[in-house]
């Protein structure tokens, strides 16, 4: 099974930069911008948040491609 996680990127002083990185759980995290880092969001639920936002089945399609995206 190809789970999905979501990390968001936080900044050097522990504020959010505005990008999620999703991605395969088990797929070697990209590197997070500099000084930043990147934290798993663990209520994150891919079904829940296709129902959500429509355009977010596009990201999640090409995750299971490429297996991860980052998004602003």
């Amino acid at each position: 099974m190809n789970r999905i996680v979501r990390y968001f990127e936080y900044g050097g002083f522990g504020e959010r930069t505005g990008r999620q990185l999703l991605i395969k759980e088990h797929t070697p995290k990209p590197d997070p911008a500099r000084g930043a880092q990147w934290r798993l969001d663990p209520d994150f639920n891919a079904g829940d948040e296709i129902i959500k936002s429509s355009s977010l089945k596009e990201v999640l399609a090409s995750v299971l491609k490429k297996g991860h995206e980052i998004v602003s």
